[in-house]
């Protein structure tokens, strides 16, 4: 009898223990992605801020960093290139330990910007 109690509570002890790290690793995993999105939503803002600025001035280049947000912290910087029509933007939102960087290239930036590619870089 004392021995049937102890194997069942082994066995709880194990089912209890693999749940508790299946729910940490669940939790970091959800917590990178989180980082992850807030980080690609900075390069996303800051590729809007530059688009801006070359709307309102063609011949604009530079670059800029921006703070998005303290607590937690997310800021991205940008860099624009290039003469017009043809601009490039390089972008990298920073969300904590996550980075996202996205070059975005117009083809067009008068009247209306046309963009003629924008891609995540790795």
């Amino acid at each position: 009898m004392l021995i049937t109690v102890l194997v069942i509570m082994v066995v709880c002890s194990v089912i209890a223990t693999s749940l508790l790290m299946f729910g940490t690793d669940w939790l970091r995993t959800a917590q990178a992605t989180e980082e992850a999105a807030r980080a690609r939503n900075a390069a996303d803002s800051c590729t809007e801020t530059a688009l801006a600025l070359i709307s309102a001035n063609n011949a604009f280049t530079g670059t800029n960093n921006l703070t998005l947000s303290v607590a937690p912290a997310v800021s991205c910087n940008y860099t624009v290139t290039g003469a017009a029509p043809s601009k490039t933007i390089v972008v990298s939102g920073v969300s904590n330990s996550a980075t996202r960087k996205l070059t975005t290239i117009t083809s067009q930036v008068s009247p209306t910007i046309i963009i003629s590619s924008s891609q995540l870089v790795p």
